[in-house]
C-alpha cells in the first residue's frame, strides 16, 4: 500500500531486477503500476557479483515480459558471479572505458575505480572484456541505444549492472 503511495509522487522508478531471478512477480505488478502512470524507469541488474542469468537473456526477458526495451549505459565485465567492472557506452552504445572495481571490506564504501582505454582493457581483461564489447555492439546494433525521449516516453529504459553490496555500479547509478 505505502508502495503504491509514494508511486503518486515520484517523476520516474528504479526497477531493480535480481541478477539470478530475473523479474519477480512483484517487480512486475510495481512495473505495471508505474507504466499506468507514465512513470519513467531506470532499470538496474543487481547482485551480479553472484552467479546468476546470461546478461543477454535478461535483457530479452524484459522486453519479452514488460515490453520496455533496456538501453545500455553500461555493460557489465565478467559473468554473474565474476564481475569485474563496467563497459561504459558512448551515445552509439561502442565502449569507450573499462571502470574495474577494487572490493573494499564488506562494500562499506563507494568501491574505489581503475579507469582504462578498451586497448587497455582488451589486454587487461583479455577474453572477458572482448565478450563485453561484442555483446554490447549487438544490442547497439539492434536499436537498444539510449534516447532522452524515448526513456522519458516510458518506451526504453537506461540499464545498468550492479552489485549493491560490494558498492560496484552504485555510483554509476546515482
Amino acid at each position: 500500500e505505502d508502495t503504491y503511495r509514494v508511486l503518486t509522487a515520484v517523476d520516474a522508478a528504479v526497477m531493480l531486477v535480481d541478477g539470478a531471478k530475473g523479474l519477480e512477480p512483484q517487480t512486475l505488478k510495481l512495473f505495471r503500476v508505474c507504466k499506468a502512470r507514465g512513470l519513467p524507469i531506470i532499470t538496474v541488474i543487481n547482485k551480479w557479483d553472484r552467479p546468476g542469468k546470461e546478461p543477454l537473456e535478461l535483457v530479452d526477458e524484459i522486453v519479452t515480459e514488460i515490453g520496455l526495451q533496456p538501453t545500455p549505459l553500461y555493460w557489465p565485465v565478467g559473468e554473474a558471479g565474476d564481475f569485474r567492472g563496467l563497459a561504459k557506452l558512448t551515445a552509439e552504445g561502442e565502449p569507450e572505458e573499462y571502470i574495474r572495481f577494487l572490493r573494499t571490506a564488506g562494500g562499506s564504501s563507494i568501491a574505489p575505480e581503475e579507469h582504462y582505454s578498451p586497448a587497455e582493457a582488451s589486454e587487461k581483461e583479455e577474453g572477458t572484456w572482448d565478450t563485453a564489447a561484442e555483446e554490447a555492439e549487438l544490442l547497439a546494433a539492434d536499436g537498444a541505444v539510449h534516447d532522452q525521449e524515448l526513456f522519458l516516453d516510458c518506451t526504453t529504459s537506461p540499464l545498468i549492472f550492479a552489485s549493491a553490496m560490494l558498492n560496484f555500479g552504485v555510483h554509476q547509478l546515482l
